[in-house]
């Protein structure tokens, strides 16, 4: 792209974007974060400087990032990083990459813990840490212990912990989460696998090439195996006024929740996301046996 204006070369990278059949708006969100990571200018100054040429390196440095983007890897593991909350995230393939929606697990599970004195905590499946870090940020008393079966998702986490600063309250825990799982905790979080894999030829390659399948997939055809297996196990786990916050899929709201509440979950509850869709349950420890 020699003797190439940043306006020119916004123009051919979001022309590119969409001929990989990415959506406009999302090709044009794309283009502009492309552009920050290449030239380090925000959306206001690659405006006010569209006629500044690009560099020989940033030229390269598009080149490659496109290079990637062609072969439909996602964004995210394109340029290294991702936000999720008030936290920047490494990431890189091989380890789920974080999504708004996800957002509300903290949020309730923030909520829920806001008067608890020194809230401990479990996750299962820590992926990237986006979950634990930002809960930890929300909560500056609490203490998490991550369990996650990716060798790669615990390095990854705890090299995030240590960026954000909180790998101080952060004990991370490698292999099986049922038979890892701590004791005597005030909440359990977790976003598990969910997807029924009738889904698969479903997702989009970004997702289906790229992201780890341990973290997309329920094994039962409604993909609900993880919940049906811990309504069983987390009670020993948790303190009598124990809770639980747990993600799941698009239509799994009454199956989950009927589900819950056939256990003796107490207090089951369906939370909606930031696009007003059911997304996260929370339940209260059933009561124990006299």
């Amino acid at each position: 792209m020699l003797e190439l204006s940043l306006a020119h070369a916004k123009q051919k990278l979001l022309s590119e974007l969409k001929g990989l059949g990415i959506e406009a708006s999302e090709a044009q969100r794309e283009t502009e974060l492309i552009i920050f990571e290449v030239t380090g200018l925000s959306l206001a100054q690659q405006v006010l400087e569209e006629r500044r040429l690009i560099t020989t390196h940033e030229e390269t440095k598009l080149a490659d990032i496109l290079a990637k983007r062609k072969q439909r890897m996602p964004l995210q593991y394109c340029l290294g990083y991702t936000h999720f909350m008030k936290t920047k995230l490494t990431i890189f393939p091989g380890v789920f990459i974080p999504r708004s929606d996800t957002e509300t697990v903290v949020t309730t599970a923030a909520k829920l813990l806001s008067h608890t004195a020194s809230p401990s905590i479990a996750e299962i499946g820590i992926g990237s840490g986006a979950i634990s870090i930002a809960l930890l940020i929300e909560l500056p008393a609490a203490q998490i212990k991550a369990v996650d079966l990716s060798p790669e998702a615990i390095d990854l986490s705890r090299l995030n912990a240590m960026q954000n600063g909180v790998i101080d309250r952060l004990t991370l825990i490698a292999g099986d989460w049922r038979e890892n799982l701590p004791m005597g905790l005030d909440a359990i979080i977790s976003n598990p696998p969910y997807i029924p894999r009738s889904q698969k030829d479903s997702l989009a390659p970004e997702v289906v090439n790229f992201e780890p399948e341990l973290a997309l997939f329920g094994d039962d055809p409604d993909g609900l195996s993880f919940y049906r297996a811990f309504i069983k196990i987390a009670p020993n786990h948790l303190k009598d006024d124990g809770l639980v916050v747990l993600e799941f899929g698009d239509g799994q709201d009454n199956a989950l929740h009927q589900m819950f509440i056939d256990s003796g979950w107490r207090g089951v509850v369906i939370h909606k996301d930031m696009s007003a869709r059911p997304r996260v349950i929370s339940a209260a420890r059933p009561i124990k046996s006299p």
